[in-house]
């Protein structure tokens, strides 16, 4: 189990995923600053099976080459595009 974490680069899920926090899709920089003055974030990449976060997950989308993949279910609390 993970706390909050980031993706920085690509994520492949191969089971399911659970967040148990929110997923902020990022579409600047700008918006990572903003998040990153209140807490802190693991990088995490490559390829898991079934991963759970304690916490929210950060997608920087903005990154190029920088995508989630989820081949079973993803729960979350919520989700916002920033």
């Amino acid at each position: 189990m993970l706390n909050n974490c980031i993706i920085k680069k690509g994520l492949v899920i191969t089971g399911d995923l659970v967040v148990n926090g929110t997923i902020y899709i990022l579409k600047s920089k700008n918006s990572l600053e903003k998040l990153e003055e209140n807490e802190e974030y693991e990088e995490i990449s490559g390829t898991h099976h079934n991963l759970t976060i304690e916490g929210d997950l950060l997608l920087c989308q903005y990154l190029e080459g920088c995508d989630l993949t989820v081949h079973g279910s993803t729960t979350t609390l919520s989700q916002f595009y920033l």
